[in-house]
């Protein structure tokens, strides 16, 4: 629907004896596979929290939302709030600080999409950087109302009730890092 196009990783390899269904098989793996990989470069990539503020930052930052598929940026971007608001929460010596900052990360980002929106853009970028805005509106907000109730620990359910991700870098299996 949005013309994004993900090269498999691997190319498959399709005799005239395999079946239909091997074939697919081999295709289904294949696209796990590419979006696992793509998902770990994208999340590690993503160290744009606190580097947003220099104009190197907010470039980087650019590049990064451009360099991935839509699906796998937002979810990067999911994954890193998520273990950001974690860790801030299980932060003991500065919880609230912690999140604060976690807050301006999100408003810093916030701030170069809402710049770079209004840029001469290709339909497809344009559409990739609504959809970030309106997923980082979304983290700013819990983030604020995290704050705001004074959530301090991340077993309250004011945290648990929201949809949350974590990624393990060190999972044997590269689809079980989610």
């Amino acid at each position: 629907k949005d013309g994004e196009l993900v090269p498999l990783d691997n190319a498959l390899n399709v005799t005239s004896k395999m079946s239909a269904k091997v074939w697919l098989k081999e295709l289904e793996n294949g696209m796990h596979t590419t979006l696992a990989k793509l998902l770990q470069n994208a999340v590690a990539d993503d160290t744009s929290s606190g580097a947003t503020a220099t104009e190197e930052g907010k470039a980087n930052f650019v590049g990064w939302a451009k360099k991935f598929p839509a699906q796998v940026m937002i979810l990067a971007t999911l994954v890193n709030w998520s273990m950001g608001v974690d860790a801030a929460l299980k932060n003991d010596s500065g919880c609230e600080s912690a999140l604060a900052e976690v807050l301006s990360g999100i408003e810093g980002k916030l701030e170069i999409m809402a710049q770079t929106v209004l840029l001469d853009l290709p339909t497809e970028a344009r559409k990739k950087f609504e959809q970030l805005i309106t997923e980082l509106v979304h983290q700013r907000d819990v983030t604020r109302s995290l704050l705001d109730d004074g959530v301090s620990s991340p077993t309250d359910f004011r945290w648990l009730y929201h949809l949350r991700f974590n990624y393990n870098p060190t999972a044997a299996n590269l689809t079980e890092k989610l």
